[in-house]
């Protein structure tokens, strides 16, 4: 079974075992204990960018499937930033 950086069972999934910490996004660590290591982010106004360049999301979507060069992609997981 895959797990997050912080131990917990990806989104989605249930544990195997009654100890298991399941992921719950109302914790402390949610919005980065599935971060994916080395994803490059430079838009600034996406909820998972880190400030640093960095996408603090816990998996990316791109697409889509007819795309012949990177021009051509885009981020689905894009989330526009909230104030506040």
């Amino acid at each position: 079974m895959k797990r997050t950086f912080c131990g917990h069972t990806l989104p989605g999934e249930q544990p195997e075992k009654e100890n298991e910490m399941k992921y719950d996004e109302t914790k402390p660590c949610a919005p980065f204990c599935g971060k994916i290591k080395g994803i490059n982010c430079d838009v600034k106004n996406c909820e998972f960018n880190d400030g640093e360049n960095e996408c603090v999301a816990g998996h990316i979507s791109v697409g889509p499937v007819d795309a012949s060069c990177s021009d051509e992609t885009v981020c689905a997981t894009f989330r526009p930033k909230t104030e506040g």
